[in-house]
């Protein structure tokens, strides 16, 4: 098999992503924009499933935990990881032990 211009997958299993609108995507949505699926445009779900794409002009595609539909890469975009708890300022209270 010739890899060549082949898109090596941007997400992984485990990884959230928010839902876009595929309906307008040139060229066309891989898998198919199906009416219901723009009822989830906007909410975040979690890849259960990668499917990597064999072919030099197509994207990959994945399965969404708790959603039907099988989605395309351009159409998520990754849930930016919130990193305030790794903001924490350590402080010594060993003071108090005493």
């Amino acid at each position: 098999m010739h890899s060549e211009g082949i898109r090596a997958p941007m997400f992984k299993v485990g990884d959230e992503v928010i839902i876009l609108s595929g309906k307008d995507f040139e060229p066309p949505y891989g898998p198919g924009w199906v009416h219901g699926m723009e009822d989830f445009v906007g909410q975040t779900a979690t890849i259960y499933k990668v499917f990597p794409s064999i072919e030099a002009d197509k994207y990959p595609t994945y399965k969404l935990r708790g959603l039907y539909f099988t989605w395309e890469e351009r159409g998520l975009e990754l849930v930016e990881e919130d990193n305030s708890a790794s903001n924490i300022i350590e402080t010594d209270l060993s003071f108090l032990i005493n």
